[in-house]
């Protein structure tokens, strides 16, 4: 048939209607993300304060850039407050990700993001952030005392600093535990931060290259083949599946004279299975997995002892036994800061797990000093994981804006005494969490997931490769910054196409 010719109305025509199709898309995508992140608000909330404005705004001190940290600063009208961050870290990390940079499935700069980035918005005037290490608290003078973290002498010499508020939040975290194991801070590699990340990755590549020196003697090579993990949680399985799949999919085919058959991982747990918190179903499905992939399980299994080269750990029977390894991965829980636990003795409370807080997350014992995250003991009895600590940052931060503005409004001088304050608190509700669900990588591109159905105490059980495409789909949704979106889908494709970077730098 004739065809008929296209004419410059018909080209702008469908111009217009690609840009109009595009941008729908874009928004729906966006409102997408906000509702999914929970973040209308910030779009919709007063960026000043009705009325006159505060004879002098309260001061918010937050101790931490974690999960619960960063959600709270997010959602903390700075119109309203004051706000200092202090931190000896002047970034957020997204965790779920941090075992794919022990093997370079993508960047450590990736997953951060500056904490300054986040104060850097309308009304930030105000926000300040400090690098520096709380070591001090006062409730009673409401001041903390820091000391600087900065290497060299950047400063000029100012190594300590003295800080007063009017409310303290509390969102410093744990830090890993041992339960006293000899050896295992010396000898062993934690996975918490970036920086372990940065030492597990160099570290690796060094058995590698050593290993496959000529002449090394057979049972060294042995040794520095063996990967040992402690710890069958979460991060233990997640990563040792990423150090499987860059074993797998990278080193055999880029050390062609190394032994491949002698790569050994094994991942140690005191507990009869690992991923003790998912469901018995899935429990064998990822132990099965493990398993076929090649990854010994030694559970039942207690580590007595850590030295350079080998680890005693007690068998199932009680018999002792010593187990050589070239690096020894320690994810095996959470132990409470020393900052805060010096606070728990101070206020006199009896927790040895963190800081004991009621139902809106101020301190047990106090009037301003508030909780968040991994060190907080919620009278709910969550876990502590991210999803906890992000939802208690947000609750927070809106409590403190909605009790701030109301006090604000109601405040004949402008001025607001603590006991106000605490009146108005009492009159807000308490934090409620809502728990969306668990995934873990368990490698092979097989992932696991256990959501709520909707139904009282039922949840969806999942399995399998499209579960994997879920959880890096969620996970994507909950990076940041668009930033860290951009880069963490160009890692993705650099390690499809090329590889993981297998450099020590």
């Amino acid at each position: 048939r004739n065809l008929e010719p296209i004419t410059r109305e018909m080209r702008w025509a469908r111009l217009v209607k690609g840009v109009s199709i595009a941008s729908a898309t874009a928004v729906g995508v966006w409102a997408i993300d906000v509702t999914a992140n929970d973040d209308w608000d910030e779009y919709t909330r007063r960026s000043q304060p009705s009325g006159a404005p505060w004879v002098r705004k309260p001061k918010v001190v937050v101790l931490g850039t974690g999960w619960a940290a960063a959600s709270l600063v997010k959602k903390l009208d700075l119109g309203l407050y004051d706000v200092t961050v202090v931190s000896p870290r002047n970034y957020f990390l997204f965790t779920p990700m941090l075992a794919g940079t022990t093997v370079g499935t993508v960047e450590h700069r990736s997953i951060v993001e500056p904490i300054r980035s986040l104060l850097m918005r309308t009304g930030a005037g105000d926000a300040e952030y400090i690098q520096a290490e709380c070591t001090a608290i006062d409730p009673k003078a409401n001041t903390i005392t820091c000391k600087h973290t900065g290497t060299g002498d950047p400063l000029g010499g100012v190594g300590q600093i003295t800080l007063d508020y009017d409310h303290l939040v509390v969102a410093t975290g744990c830090k890993p535990a041992t339960y006293g194991t000899p050896g295992v801070e010396e000898n062993a590699f934690f996975m918490k931060e970036i920086k372990d990340a940065q030492k597990i990755r160099d570290h690796v590549a060094n058995c590698l290259e050593t290993a496959s020196l000529p002449g090394q003697a057979p049972d060294v090579v042995s040794r520095l083949l063996h990967f040992v993990v402690v710890g069958g949680g979460p991060s233990g399985v997640e990563f040792a599946a990423e150090l499987h799949d860059f074993l797998k999919d990278d080193v055999a085919h880029i050390y062609p004279k190394l032994p491949i058959n002698q790569i050994r991982i094994t991942l140690f747990d005191v507990l009869p299975h690992v991923l003790g918190m998912f469901d018995t179903k899935l429990v064998e499905y990822t132990e099965g997995q493990l398993r076929r992939e090649g990854i010994n399980l030694r559970t039942s299994t207690r580590v007595v002892g850590v030295k350079p080269h080998n680890m005693s750990v007690l068998t199932p029977e009680g018999v002792p036994e010593d187990v050589p390894f070239g690096t020894l991965v320690w994810v095996a829980g959470i132990a409470t800061r020393p900052i805060v636990q010096q606070l728990v003795d101070t206020l006199g409370q009896e927790s040895r797990r963190g800081l004991l807080v009621d139902g809106h997350l101020k301190v047990t014992n106090t009037n301003n000093i508030w909780a968040v995250g991994d060190c907080a003991i919620s009278p709910l009895g969550t876990p502590p994981t991210a999803q906890v600590a992000s939802q208690e940052g947000r609750y927070l931060g809106r409590l403190l804006n909605d009790v701030g503005q109301q006090a604000h409004d109601s405040a004949v001088d402008r001025t607001i005494t603590p006991e106000q304050f605490s009146s108005t608190v009492a009159e807000q509700p308490t934090f409620a969490y809502a728990h969306a669900g668990s995934f873990a990588y368990i490698g092979g591109n097989q992932a696991l997931a256990q959501i709520p159905s909707g139904t009282p105490d039922e949840e969806y059980k999942l399995e399998g490769q499209a579960v994997y495409f879920a959880w890096r789909t969620v996970y994507f949704s909950k990076l940041l910054s668009t930033r860290n979106r951009m880069m963490v889908s160009i890692d993705w494709l650099k390690t499809r196409v090329f590889g993981r970077d297998t450099s020590r730098t």
